[in-house]
């Protein structure tokens, strides 16, 4: 039974999600800016509490995407008419900018940090999938987009089964199986079958993943019993992970989607929706070109690591929202009009055409 229509999240544009990107986009960026400092300044006091250095919510950044992204693919496959569509749209959205980005961050690390990146590793992170073909990620950040993939991938063949309504037994599903391989994990530590399932299936990113489907269904389906007892499971998924700041992160997250689901609306700042919007682009422009800025802000400016901090955060939200407003903006444009770009006619006799 759908939930009244007053209290059904509209699928418009969201820009609160765009907020919380942007925010969780920030928040990552300062974790892997202090972990940079941290290195270019060995055995250097650093101010303030100790947590501060590496920012520790930082680190759990991730999971907050992979919420965001449970919600915001499961909005965007009910928009689609077929599973072409939804691949060139990701297509589209992922890999243009991403290339942009690998090539930027291959030179960098190449004429900046005087790294050497092979061929065959270059090759194989142009497809997103790096890991499976046995090569390094060309900037660490990208093991994400990897993750993102295959989640892609996951969600594209549940729709094309038709089994999105299911969303919450497949879920419940889901969140049991990653228990059992738990387990098995523990039992068969070697096991070849489990480990497979384990990485195939997104195990220890399911109760991210799937709370953003389940909190995205809610807009569409009054919840029942069952649907409170999966996101429950879920959100124990994490807590029992052991990392309580995470589980900090998911309950929060778990609460700001399931309000949006219900449609509750909030005033955010336009900068953090722009920053939102450009999230993709600081992603893939800040851990490698931030990494060697630090190591050469702190060869002239020994004695200011909060100085270099802050100088790299900057530095690479700029590049970032460059890239962003200047290549990433004008490529979505691009692509676009050759989406929307009506079929050329050819003519099959008189008035006829296919």
């Amino acid at each position: 039974m759908s939930i009244p229509a007053p209290a059904r999240a509209t699928d418009h544009r969201f820009s609160e999600l765009d907020a919380l990107r942007g925010l969780a986009a920030l928040v990552v960026v300062v974790f892997h800016t202090t972990e940079s400092v941290l290195e270019a300044f060995p055995g250097t006091p650093m101010p303030g509490p100790g947590w501060l250095w590496p920012w520790t919510p930082g680190g759990n950044g991730v999971s907050a995407f992979f919420m965001i992204s449970g919600f915001v693919i499961s909005l965007t496959l009910n928009h689609c008419r077929s599973l072409s569509d939804f691949a060139m749209a990701r297509f589209l959205r992922l890999f243009p900018i991403f290339w942009v980005a690998m090539l930027f961050t291959t030179l960098w690390r190449q004429w900046v940090g005087g790294e050497s990146i092979s061929l065959g590793a270059f090759a194989a992170n142009i497809t997103m999938l790096p890991s499976w073909l046995g090569q390094a990620y060309v900037d660490g950040v990208y093991w994400t987009l990897e993750i993102e993939l295959q989640f892609y991938l996951l969600i594209a063949l549940i729709w094309r089964c038709g089994w999105m309504r299911h969303i919450t037994p497949l879920c419940l599903g889901w969140f049991t199986l990653a228990i059992v391989l738990k387990l098995s994990q523990q039992a068969w530590p070697d096991s070849v079958g489990v480990t497979l399932l384990w990485r195939g299936l997104l195990i220890p990113f399911a109760p991210y993943f799937g709370l953003g489907m389940l909190a995205y269904r809610m807009t569409q389906q009054r919840p029942t019993r069952l649907t409170w007892a999966t996101v429950a499971l879920g959100v124990l998924l994490t807590v029992a992970t052991g990392n309580m700041v995470r589980a900090g992160v998911t309950v929060v997250m778990t609460l700001v989607l399931l309000a949006l689901s219900h449609g509750h609306r909030w005033r955010v700042p336009a900068s953090l929706v722009l920053l939102g919007e450009g999230s993709y682009c600081i992603y893939l422009f800040h851990q490698a070109y931030g990494g060697h800025i630090a190591q050469h802000l702190a060869d002239l400016l020994p004695n200011s690591p909060v100085g270099v901090s802050v100088t790299v955060v900057v530095m690479c939200i700029g590049t970032a929202m460059a890239a962003h407003l200047w290549v990433e903006r004008p490529l979505a444009r691009l692509t676009r009009r050759w989406k929307t770009r009506p079929p050329q006619a050819v003519g099959v006799g008189r008035g006829a055409s296919i």
